[in-house]
Order: structure tokens, then sequence, then C-alpha cells
């Protein structure tokens, strides 16, 4: 008879060994392994919650934010100005008081007020909208301000960080160096708002708006 072990048997062995010794470790450390499974259970939960109320308050923060659009398309400006404060108050987080922000900004850039406006602008720039279009707005409404004041270096350095963030998209990225061209003539500083226009007329040579760059760069002072 023979007393060799098979192959299979020693595996067999090995592992009902290692059971053994899992089974000892968890009877040992029972406790902590539970402790870090209910842990990690409630971390779970407590995420699913957290989401569930962010989508509950930017649904609640989308209709109000509707609401105060419906009163200003109806010439109430006070009214669409406290449900845009009152979005921004109770759900400062969310998209909507983001896109509430710079509704603020544009209500005090009409009525002249420059600097409460870029305080809105700036704030929603800070928020950090996920959309490119509102994102593209609150840095516009930044620019906006500073040309209004009279900034124009300032102005075009901010219209150009549209281009810088959006190159791709086509419409609002040409039509900020464009804006950004205009600042630096303005400003007097015609060998930027050169490099700024022969920047279009290199990326969007086929862009209809391309023509704008093309007759601005025309009426610049020839280049010493």
């Amino acid at each position: 008879m023979s007393h060799n072990i098979s192959k299979h048997r020693l595996k067999h062995d090995e592992f009902a060994e290692d059971m053994a010794k899992t089974i000892n470790l968890f009877r040992k450390y029972s406790t902590e392994i539970l402790a870090v499974l209910v842990g990690a259970l409630i971390i779970v939960i407590g995420l699913f919650f957290v989401a569930q109320n962010r989508t509950k308050n930017e649904r609640e923060a989308n209709l109000l934010l509707g609401s105060a659009h419906a009163a200003l398309f109806s010439g109430d400006a006070q009214q669409s100005r406290q449900g845009y404060e009152d979005i921004i108050k109770r759900f400062g987080s969310t998209e909507s008081a983001k896109e509430a922000m710079i509704n603020l900004g544009n209500l005090n850039f009409q009525m002249r007020n420059q600097e409460e406006a870029l305080k809105n602008y700036q704030r929603a720039v800070q928020a950090k909208p996920k959309s490119y279009l509102l994102m593209s707005a609150a840095i516009g409404g930044v620019a906006a301000c500073y040309e209004q004041s009279g900034d124009f270096n300032k102005a075009a350095e901010e219209y150009m960080q549209i281009f810088q963030r959006y190159p791709k998209q086509n419409y609002i990225s040409l039509n900020a160096m464009l804006s950004a061209g205009r600042c630096y003539r303005a400003a007097g500083n015609n060998a930027k708002a050169r490099e700024v226009y022969q920047g279009i007329l290199s990326k969007y040579p086929d862009d209809q708006n391309a023509q704008k760059a093309r007759s601005a760069l025309a009426m610049l002072p020839t280049a010493e």
C-alpha cells in the first residue's frame, strides 16, 4: 500500500488549514471587523441620503428659479431679485443658485450698479458652475464690469479666459476674443489687439464671424 500523498490531498489539506486560520482570525477580531463593516455601511447610507437631498434641493431650487425668471420677464425686477437672492441663500451649492448669481449680476449691471454686479459675477465664477454656458456667462459678466468701469486691459484678460477655457466652443470663444480685441483697442494696446485678431483668423478662418476680426484688423494702425 502506497503512503504517497496525492497533490489533490495536499491542496485539500492546505485549503482546510487556510480556512481554519481565517475562522480563528475572524473569531479573534470579529468585533473589529464588524465595526469596520458597520462603519462602511453607514458611510454608504449617508452618501445615498446626501445624494437624495441634493437632488431634492436642486429640484426645489429649479422651481424657484423658474418663478424668478417669470417675474423678470413680466417686468417685475424687484420680485425677480428677491427670488434670486432667496435661491442663493437657501440652496447656495446648487447649479440653480449659480445661475441665480449670474442673473442677479445682470440685474445690477442693468441698473448700473457695477460694484454689486461684479461681486455677483465673481461669486458665480468662484462657485464653479458645471455648465460651460454658465461659467462663460459669469466670466463675461466680470469682463463687462471691468470694461464698463474703463479698465480695458483687465476686461480683455477676462474675455480671453473664456477662450482659454473653451477653445472648442467656437461661437463663445470667438466672440470672447472679439471682445478682448475691442478692449485692447480701447486701451490703446494695438499690439495685443492685433495678436488677438490674427489669432481669430488663424484658429477660425472659416467662421462667418472671422470677417469681423479681419475688418477690425484692417482698422488698426500699421505696425511699426
